[in-house]
């Protein structure tokens, strides 16, 4: 199977474009190839393996904070989701966000 040309572009630059904390990450250390983090559509062995990876990662916290911070959307796996299950995350804060304003309101 040949390069993902997406993950050409990381790998090229990786960890360098990474925040300092992120840099001791499994995905960073070079011993995986950099296509490993961003699996293609339907590749669900793919996508199971770089999430397992994740969930040991030594920088997984900062990882998460990273991805809560980012206002850009990432491709791949980062912090153990997909960006699907990313989105679906930032919709439900939301969501969580607008019912605390209610109930804020409701009180005062």
């Amino acid at each position: 199977m040949g390069r993902n040309p997406r993950s050409t572009v990381i790998a090229l630059n990786w960890p360098y474009r990474l925040p300092d904390e992120l840099a001791s990450g499994t995905c960073a250390s070079g011993k995986y190839p950099p296509d490993w983090w961003f699996p293609r559509s339907g590749d669900a062995l793919g996508r199971e393996r770089a999430q397992h990876m994740c969930r040991s990662c030594p920088a997984l916290a900062a990882c998460r904070a990273y991805v809560d911070a980012c206002d850009s959307e990432l491709r791949g796996i980062w912090a153990a989701t997909t960006r699907e299950e990313r989105e679906q995350q930032r919709l439900a804060k939301g969501r969580e966000r607008r019912r605390a304003a209610r109930k804020a309101g409701d009180a005062a």
